[in-house]
Parts: structure tokens; C-alpha cells; sequence
């Protein structure tokens, strides 16, 4: 049911029609008393039920990025290590690390929105 409204001699008629009716049905008058209507029908019937909520779990993707995360925090901590491969010069051991604190600030990330 969709609203539709009218203009006719500077006047506003709101009145319900059926979009998978042939032609929009009849119509039906006043849309904001039916809505009302079907409002408290609805909430006498289920007004005293136990209101029930859905916690989601990390989806299939953020488990992915997940795990991406935690491997390459891996092979950055490894190529940190002494003798390790980003160790050689100044330059690969500060880049390393300012990547790793990236990768590191992405995962916790992550890990806070797993958390609500």
C-alpha cells in the first residue's frame, strides 16, 4: 500500500492505493487513521510479548580481514626481530615499524567492534 495524494481546489486528499493492484485498487481514505488503527491492533495483540533482540557476530568477511591482519603483524614482528629482514638499514626498520603500528591500530579496531 503506497499514499497518494491529490490537489483538487487547492485542497490535499491522501487516500491509500495497491500497488500490486490492476489500476491502484479503489483507494482507501484517510491513510493516517488505517495506519493508527493497525498500530493498535498490532500492539494489543502483541504489546505484552517479550521484546527479543539479534547480537550478530563477525561476519565471515571482518573474520577474514581478521586474520589478514594477524598475518602480516607476523611477518612484521619476525622481520623486526635481530637479524631480521627489515633490520639491515635505518630506513626498512622505521618503515616496518610505523607499518606495524598501522596494521596494529586496524586490528584493535576490529576487535572493538567485534566487542559490542
Amino acid at each position: 500500500m503506497t499514499v497518494q495524494k491529490n490537489r483538487m481546489n487547492g485542497k490535499v486528499y491522501q487516500y491509500l492505493r495497491c500497488g500490486k493492484c490492476k489500476a491502484g485498487g479503489h483507494g482507501a481514505p484517510n491513510p493516517e487513521d488505517i495506519y493508527a488503527k493497525l498500530v493498535e491492533d498490532v500492539l494489543s495483540v502483541l504489546g505484552d510479548e517479550p521484546v527479543m533482540t539479534r547480537e550478530y557476530r563477525q561476519g565471515a568477511e571482518a573474520r577474514k580481514e581478521q586474520q589478514r591482519l594477524e598475518q602480516s603483524i607476523s611477518y612484521y614482528m619476525a622481520g623486526l626481530e635481530p637479524e631480521g629482514r627489515f633490520t639491515k638499514t635505518r630506513f626498512t626498520k622505521e618503515r616496518a615499524e610505523k607499518t606495524l603500528d598501522d596494521l596494529i591500530k586496524q586490528l584493535e579496531a576490529i576487535e572493538r567492534r567485534a566487542a559490542w
